[in-house]
Formats: structure tokens, sequence, C-alpha cells
């Protein structure tokens, strides 16, 4: 009996308008077949297997929007973003208009990470310190973020110091053995460290890594007593400077918290500090807000007075941070300013609202916003530049677990549009969806009719399961180039490498490409098999960087952890040897799957022009062999750079067909007035 497939009804047209997944007609069963097992390879990571298959399933003579779609997908992920451009357009060809795919060509052809800094910033948000006859906070009077996009607030009028997480929501309060007197400001060391003012009582808190409290500074008499202490600023070695209202000048305390020596005060050569307020440390220099002489004063880290900045430019100068190696942020009553110490440009970033207002601290947290201090008007303030407002985030559906179906989890990627991760997010900042597709066969009029209904609902059983950069593995490949100037130094690679592995976590993967004339890959074994693959490889001067780098860059496809390449270099990429397009493609391969390549420099010689491309395109750096702290300091410090990964989980409603049928999902991510969706698919696994 012949059959015909009926379009249910006009619901089903008003919910998939809001859904950019495309249709799939896969031609016949192979084509079919090919596309659900390109899908599974490019969730674990095999992206140039997808490629193939994708290819196969659209020689079939159908075409197939979808697969169409996944092409591109996978042809962006190596870093050939050309081939994805050609293959979303054709998309376009078949489909028309769509929403969800002029997004991801528009991120697509957007250079990440070249937003210069904002000339001014718009008001977002604010965090009322009291609501109805609820009290919330009192006074706030310092900002300082936290690692985690997150920042902790020195409430001054309710004696307390808060943790904010990124949605504004009081998760933490510092605790000590006796209660804060009158705290005004804090500052944070390298180590983690925080050491807090209390101005009532004339001392400063400190507090070790962990949030514990471990001590006092002031002394009881002496050089080194304090009074009326308000802010405080670290430099590079630990020490701590802090600013006095009593006194009127600047204490100096060591890492330990002792007392090294006061500094600001009249001496022939200067007329003294009038009314000390913001301090901030800039490499050998410390600069000292004055509120009654309305400009900043400048001195070295022994305390020698060294001249004025900003002089006559400045109202009520209060809070000061640095912005930068370059440029301070200064609170001056109601305006956020930015001065630069190069030409002594004075920008005004923000003009509060009400006249009621005074800003005594202002800060960028960890997702690029301005967090700001309202000291008289009882609130937080949150700022951005205007350009990214409104410009929404770039979220991507990375990997689909589907083993344990219907029960569904995904890892999802959240950057903004400069390709920076967004931290702290919470499951109120998620929201996915499903497409259920059903077909019901009826009788109608004596004959066998297939209802088709399609409908978008939330996600069932909905789950936040965390986020991914709370684990501190780190998937690392070690890049030997074995070229005649790295060759005299096999000794000195082999100890570096030897130094970074025993510094990593653990839980991650290590791996290693000797990159020669034709680079081969050592996936794993311990230290000693690794050093011995990668520098007895044969050294050559036709030695190949960029097949060196892909081969590293695709060892690292489809894990889970932070993923790093560490090349060990003499400087160079052997550019004679790469086509003209190919460092681009490189750069693209590495920030389109969050790899970052850091150099390690085993000659004296600088690194290149190329190479430092490379470096600044993924967020990397460049170490020296002998650098005096050594290189283990900096290899711990990998397992905390942020992703800005999260997981997911949900119970999904779609009908499986024996695991044969793609079943579509998407996922909104939402915060403080920004937003980004991805769309994607998976199959359940064959009953």
């Amino acid at each position: 009996m012949k059959t015909r497939g009926i379009l249910a009804c006009s619901f089903f047209l008003a919910a998939a308008s809001a859904f950019g997944q495309f249709a799939h007609a896969p031609g016949d069963p192979e084509a079919a077949e090919q596309f659900k097992t390109g899908v599974e390879a490019y969730y674990r990571g095999r992206f140039a297997e997808s490629v193939l298959l994708f290819e196969r399933a659209l020689s079939r003579g159908a075409s197939d929007p979808l697969a169409l779609y996944w092409l591109g997908k996978s042809y962006r992920k190596l870093g050939y973003e050309s081939a994805a451009t050609d293959s979303w357009t054709m998309v376009k060809e078949l489909v028309g208009d769509s929403v969800f795919l002029d997004v991801q060509r528009e991120l697509l052809s957007a250079e990440p990470g070249n937003a210069d800094d904002p000339v001014r910033l718009v008001r977002m948000g604010e965090i009322p310190g009291k609501k109805g006859r609820e009290t919330f906070f009192s006074r706030p009077s310092w900002i300082e973020p936290d690692g985690d996009g997150s920042y902790w607030v020195v409430a001054h009028g309710s004696n307390e110091i808060i943790r904010i997480d990124a949605n504004g929501v009081i998760v933490e309060k510092l605790r000590t053995l006796s209660a804060l007197d009158r705290p005004f400001a804090c500052a944070r060391s390298a180590d983690g460290s925080m050491v807090v003012t209390e101005f009532q009582a004339d001392r400063v808190a400190r507090f070790g890594p962990g949030g514990k409290f471990i001590g006092y500074s002031g002394d009881a008499s002496g050089p080194g007593r304090l009074k009326g202490p308000q802010y405080v600023a670290f430099d590079a070695d630990g020490s701590f400077y802090v600013s006095e209202a009593g006194f009127a000048r600047i204490v100096k305390f060591d890492p330990s918290g002792a007392f090294v020596q006061a500094f600001g005060e009249k001496t022939p050569a200067y007329s003294g500090l009038r009314l000390p307020t913001g301090v901030a440390v800039i490499g050998d220099r410390i600069f000292v807000a004055d509120l009654a002489r309305k400009s900043l004063s400048v001195f070295d880290l022994f305390g020698n007075y060294l001249g004025e900045e900003a002089d006559g430019l400045l109202g009520a100068p209060e809070g000061l941070r640095a912005s930068g190696v370059g440029a301070l942020l200064i609170c001056d009553g109601g305006k956020l300013l930015r001065y630069r110490l190069a030409d002594g440009r004075l920008d005004t970033l923000l003009v509060a609202e009400s006249k009621g207002s005074r800003f005594l601290s202002a800060s960028p947290d960890g997702n690029g916003n301005m967090v700001l201090a309202d000291f008289d008007s009882d609130r937080i303030v949150l700022a951005s530049d205007p350009a990214t407002q409104f410009a929404g985030y770039r979220v991507e559906i990375e990997r689909v677990y589907a083993d344990a179906f219907p029960m569904v989890k995904a890892d999802i990627v959240v950057k903004d549009r400069e390709g920076h991760p967004v931290l702290g997010l919470s499951g109120n900042n998620f929201y996915a969806s499903e497409r259920i597709v059903k077909t019901e066969q009826r009788i109608d009029n004596g004959r066998a009719v297939n209802y088709r209904t399609e409908t978008i609902v939330p996600a069932a059983e909905f789950a936040f399961e965390g986020r991914l950069d709370d684990s501190p593995r780190v998937e690392i490949c070690f890049l030997a180039e074995r070229s005649p100037e790295t060759e005299p130094l096999s000794r000195e690679m082999r100890d570096a490498i030897a130094e970074i592995y025993g510094a990593l976590p653990s839980s991650g993967g290590k791996r290693i490409v000797a990159a020669g004339a034709v680079p081969v890959l050592s996936p794993g074994g311990n230290l000693r098999e690794l050093t011995l693959a990668a520098l007895g490889a044969a050294v050559s001067p036709r030695w190949r960087f960029d097949s060196g780098l892909r081969l590293a860059a695709t060892s690292l496809f489809g894990t889970t952890g932070r993923r790093a390449i560490v090349l060990l270099s003499s400087g160079g990429i052997n550019e004679d040897a790469i086509q003209s397009n190919a460092l681009y493609e490189l750069g693209t391969l590495l920030s389109n799957n969050d790899i970052q390549l850091h150099v390690v420099s085993v000659t004296r010689n600088a690194p290149s022009k190329a190479l430092m491309y490379l470096v600044e395109r993924t967020g990397g750096s460049v170490q020296a062999l002998r650098r005096p702290e050594g290189l283990a300091v900096w290899a711990a410090g990998l397992q905390n750079l942020p992703t800005g990964r999260y997981r997911i989980g949900f119970l999904s409603k779609g009908e499986a067909d024996f695991g044969r049928a793609y079943l579509p999902f998407s996922v909104e991510v939402y915060l403080w007035k920004r937003s980004g969706r991805d769309e994607t698919g998976f199959f359940a696994p064959i009953e």
C-alpha cells in the first residue's frame, strides 16, 4: 500500500523556526551510515576521518544540508576555514536564510583577540547592598578579582569580606579568628595569599593561599605602627605597601608581614604626601594617589621619590589599580579614569549615573567586565565595553556522550567574541532544549497516513555536571626541533623535558613529536621512553615545523583537559619549507581546538615573528631554557589555565530508532545581558 507523509501542524512550523539544524536527507542507507559514523568520529576528535566520511555521504548524490554543515564543522577543526566557509555557503544555497548559519559564518570570519582597549564603558547592571529591609553588604570599598570569574568585595560598613560569583550571587564570606574591624581594602599576591587592611584596628590581616588566617602586620609602637591603614598593593617579590590616612605615608612590609620601612613623608627634596589613598605597583615603580594634591606621586621600591604623574588632571583620586604594564585605573569621585603612563593620556571610561556615587575601587573580573565599588551608594556597579556588551558569546557543544542513552552528557565551551574563556558559570546560565521528532501511522479515509510531528521542548532532567576547569588535568605534547641548531643541545632539551614533565599533574597524558624531516609521534610511555624517541630522531636541515606542529595538535584532539604544545626551539620555524598560507592555517588549527603553544628557547635566539604570531594567537608564552626560577614553577601553572569548559547532562526524550535516528538538541548560555547558543545532534547506541 502506498503511503504519504503529512506535516503535522502550524505549531511545528513556529517551533522549527527557532531551531537552526537543517534537513537531513542522506539519500540511501549507505549515505546514512557514513553520516552517522562521521558524527561519532567528530565527537572522538577524529576530524580528518569525519571529513572523509561526510564527503563519502555527500558523494552518494543527495543534497544533504546537514551533512554539508557537519563537513564545514570538521574542516574548521582542522584549521581549513576557507573550506568550512565553502561548505556553509553551499548549505545557505540549499536552505535559504538561516540566522543560526549566519552567526556561525560570522564567528568563523571574526579574528579573535584583536579588540582595542575601550575608550569608554557603559553600565550593564548593579548589585545593590540593600533590598527592602534586607542588607547584603554596606559601604563597599574594594574589589579584588578571583581566578574563576568571581571577586571579593571588602564591605567597610558591614565589617566583612564577601565573595560574589559571576552571576552576582554572594557565595562566601572570609573568616578570621576575630571580627574584622572596619576592613577597607585587600590585595592578593602571586601565590594566592591575601592581605586586608583594617582601618579601625590599625592593622593588616594576612591570609594564606587557601584562605586560612595566619596573622597580623603592624607593630604596637615605633615606626611599624599603623594609623588608619587604607589601600594596599603587592610587588612582584611578595612585599606589600599600605597607605595610611593617619601618618600620611606608605608603609612597606616584607612577604612574611614584617615591617621594612615607611616613606612619603616630607624631605628636603619632597614636600611629602598630604592625604595618600590608592596604591599600585607597576614593575619597579610605586604609584600613590594623593587626594589633597590631586595627583599621583611616584616612588621606587625603596621609597625614593621619583616625581609626579597626572598633576592637575585629577579631582578626587582614590583607588588605583595597574591596568597591564603601561596604564592605571583611577577611581576619581564619580568617575573611572584610565591614565596611560607612556603619553600621559587620561581617558574617562565611566561616569556615575547619580551625583551621590563615589567609586573607591574598580577591577576587571575574569570575564572582561569592569566591577566598581560605589561606596556612598552602597552598591556594586558592572560595566562593559559597548562594542562587546551585545556581541554575545561563542558557544560550542564540543563533545556529546550518549553511551548511557537516554542519559546524555555534553561538554560545552563558552568564550566571548575575542576568544577569552567565560568563567564562573553555573547551571542557571544554561538552557538546553531538544527537537523531538515523532512519526505516527494513522488510518485516514481507509488509507495509512504517516503523521510526522516535530516539537522543541526543554531538556528533561537537566543537570549541571560542573566546571571542567576545576580539574587540574593537562594534556601536553612536547615538540622537539631536530635541526642542526638544536643538535648540540640534546642534553639541555632532555633536562627541560624532564623538569616540565615532573611538574605536571599525573592525571593528564604526555606525548612527544620529533620534528625532523618526517615528524614522528611517540604517543605514550614513561619519561625515558619519550625523550629517547624524540632526541634519538635524525637531525635534518629540512626539519618540518609545520607538519610537526600539526601532528602534535592532532594528538591532542578529543582530550578533555587543558591542551598545550611545548616547543623546544632554536627560535625559527624553517619558513622556507612552509607554504605561504600554512602559518594562518596552523594558528587557526590551534585556536579552534583550544591548544596553546608554549615555546622553550634552547638557544639565545629570539623567537621569529612567525613563531610569535602563533604564540600570541593561541595565548601561549615564551620561556627561557635557563630562567632563574626554573621551568617547573611555570609548568605547574599550566594546570590553572582557564578554558571555559563545562559539562551538562539531560534525559533525552528523542526516539532513537534503534540507534539510527539523528537526535538534535541545542544549548543556550546567558550571563549579564549577553547570550550565545549552539546546536548539534547525536546518535544513540545501536540496540
